[in-house]
């Protein structure tokens, strides 16, 4: 699963849409936040969309909710 984000990093992707992911996890949003990072190393960043709402309580928990709020990451 992450190379599959990484990979499509690299071929340019602006935008990983999430919507298909019913399940989700800390160990899901680890993997988004490490696509996240690797982004923002090779590009200006990509864009996560489609997050369900368990995914994003995840995030806000974690204190990683810019990754879908499309707010600046003040903290990383």
């Amino acid at each position: 699963m992450k190379l599959l984000g990484l990979t499509a990093i690299d071929q340019g992707a602006k935008e990983l849409n999430l919507s298909t992911w019913d399940q989700a996890s800390s160990a899901h949003l680890a993997v988004i936040l490490v696509w996240w990072n690797y982004s923002i190393k090779k590009t200006n960043g990509v864009k996560v969309t489609g997050l369900n709402e368990t995914f994003k309580t995840l995030a806000k928990l974690g204190g990683v909710a810019f990754l879908f709020a499309e707010t600046e990451d003040v903290g990383h």
